[in-house]
């Protein structure tokens, strides 16, 4: 279920992926467009686990 903001959540998130790189030898899988994509395909699989 979604909800309204709770004080203190924050708009939105980012990242500085080249610097996860340098500091963790971390780099995504997945490109921007890949990423949103991938996030918005949860939603229903998201909502369907929660369920009851």
């Amino acid at each position: 279920m979604d909800t309204d903001p709770r004080p203190g959540d924050v708009a939105g998130g980012y990242t500085k992926s080249d610097r996860a790189a340098e500091l963790l030898g971390w780099t995504p899988k997945l490109s921007l467009e890949e990423g949103i994509r991938s996030a918005l395909a949860w939603i229903p699989v998201r909502d369907e686990l929660l369920e009851d």
